[in-house]
């Protein structure tokens, strides 16, 4: 029984990131096109040049909001990151198509550069939603929550 209580915690955590991941794409999106709506078009630098130019003139404000932001990102990167890395080795899970280097080194850029390119979070979160809407994570995933409400059903909270 508590090692059904551990995998169904986990798969239902696991669950949360992803969707808080999606949510953290979104806000990093949006700050994104803030940032690149104050750009000065210039040929002679790099867009990422650009882009850390506007940020050098952003207010603390501003700054701390993004810096928010993309540490959020990244802690449930980190977060999906280590629970997909364990899970890809499991029977059931073989068979989920992912591309697992891919998503790796997507991963390494998201927790080392400081405001990662959005395509590669956007890939990152993408790659993660196969897990999520595959047939076999949502099996397990439900299987979690019958045993959870199970659960509450045995220790009375179903009868409140």
């Amino acid at each position: 029984m508590a090692e059904q209580s551990t995998a169904s915690t986990y798969i239902l955590t696991f669950a949360q990131e992803i969707l808080a991941l999606n949510t953290m794409l979104g806000n990093y999106s949006n700050a994104m096109v803030l940032i690149k709506s104050k750009i000065v078009p210039d040929e002679k630098k790099t867009e990422e040049q650009q882009i850390k130019q506007v940020l050098e003139k952003m207010s603390p404000e501003e700054k701390e909001q993004l810096s928010t932001i993309a540490q959020q990102t990244r802690h449930y990167s980190i977060q999906a990151f280590l629970k997909i890395k364990v899970l890809k080795d499991q029977p059931k899970f073989k068979i989920i198509d992912i591309d697992f280097e891919n998503l790796k080194k997507q991963y390494q850029q998201i927790i080392t550069i400081q405001y990662p390119s959005f395509d590669v979070i956007q890939d990152f979160v993408t790659e993660l939603n196969k897990v999520y809407v595959s047939s076999v994570f949502t099996e397990m995933l439900e299987k979690s929550q019958e045993y959870y409400a199970q659960l509450a059903t045995m220790s009375g909270g179903g009868n409140q």
